[in-house]
């Protein structure tokens, strides 16, 4: 049988603990907000906030710096298809050989997504033609797959390999068989692109 004190004392350890619990809980949520906070210029080139990238250029702030998804602005500039942010990141100084955690570069998602206009500037900016991903997949590749057959010929006139295979032994020309548009296969066979 438990007395009537150690009952009480038992509540008052609980009390104790709920008290404690409130005051560091709040401050482990923030800090964890914080941890996990992505960097600002990731953030305002996705968003398109020119004038806010702007100042932060201006402010030296770290082009190259990555979010937790390994995306720099850059890459999240070319993702959300904005191109004044690309080309103030470019003229910047912004590196154009930094890939995210899938191994895409800017050019390989702006090739992805049919973003002729970032690809035309990214390719100006000296990004490497022939970046493979993780999978092994170049620009060339990820447009012939979607069929965006103004970035291939974009691709394919500024010098990128045509032979280049992914991981499994498929290049951009099997790509292009999958897709919906036979001129990107003609194009890149006069090319010179082989199955």
């Amino acid at each position: 049988m438990v007395s009537p004190k150690s009952g009480l004392m038992k509540r008052l350890g609980v009390i104790a603990a709920a008290a404690f619990l409130a005051t560091v809980v709040p401050s482990l949520a923030g800090a964890q907000t914080t941890l996990f906070q992505e960097p600002e210029i990731t953030v305002v080139a996705s968003e398109g906030n020119i004038d806010r990238m702007k100042e932060l250029i201006q402010q030296r702030t770290h082009l190259d710096r990555q979010d937790s998804r390994g995306r720099t602005a850059l890459v999240a500039g070319a993702i959300a298809g904005q191109i004044d942010i690309v080309g103030m990141l470019l003229d910047g100084g912004a590196r154009t050989d930094v890939a995210d955690k899938l191994g895409n570069s800017a050019l390989n998602w702006a090739a992805s997504q049919g973003e002729y206009d970032i690809a035309d500037m990214l390719v100006g900016g000296g990004s490497d033609l022939n970046h493979q991903n993780r999978q092994g997949l170049t620009p060339l590749m990820l447009a012939a797959s979607k069929s965006h057959y103004e970035v291939v010929q974009l691709l394919i006139r500024a010098g990128a390999d045509v032979d280049i295979q992914d991981y499994t032994g498929r290049g951009a020309l099997g790509w292009a068989r999958g897709g919906r548009d036979r001129r990107i296969e003609l194009a890149l066979e006069q090319a010179g692109a082989r199955d």
